[in-house]
């Protein structure tokens, strides 16, 4: 079999390599340019290594996927907090900033907050999308299958 002309040190290297979520072809290639195997069978070396070695792959992903996650989260928390501030701020401008009856004076407090509002408004989304998708993916990392 074509495993056997293989270096265990490339074996190691290529379950370290999936656990770090680095790109398969790359891999495949410096397989392919290491050991002389044409490209299928460098394939079908990481795919065989992918699955015999399946969870100490996933065990090793955890711990860096969860910390970038829980980054994500807090991310996600600190832009909802500036949004949900930006929300506040212009809402107060433009209902109780108004302390004369000036139409100039009205109509810059409501282009003011307006501006501020649409803004917070478009990174509300993005803010709690991140929450989600770092909760999503620290889930999906610790939670048994």
């Amino acid at each position: 079999m074509i495993e056997k002309n293989i270096p265990p040190e490339i074996e190691t290297e290529v379950i370290r390599t999936l656990s770090r979520g680095a790109s398969r072809e790359d891999l495949i290639l410096s397989i392919c340019e290491r050991t002389n195997l044409n490209w299928p069978e460098a394939e079908a070396y990481v795919n065989n290594l992918e699955i015999e070695y399946s969870l100490q792959i996933d065990t090793r992903s955890i711990p860096f996927m969860t910390a970038f996650g829980i980054l994500i989260i807090l991310g996600g928390l600190a832009l909802l907090a500036a949004t949900m501030t930006g929300i506040v701020l212009s809402l107060q401008t433009i209902l109780f900033g108004i302390e004369t009856e000036d139409l100039v004076y009205i109509t810059g407090y409501f282009l003011e907050g307006g501006q501020m509002l649409r803004t917070s408004l478009i990174f509300l989304p993005i803010a709690l999308g991140m929450i989600i998708g770092g909760s999503m993916e620290i889930f999906r990392r610790i939670a048994p299958n």
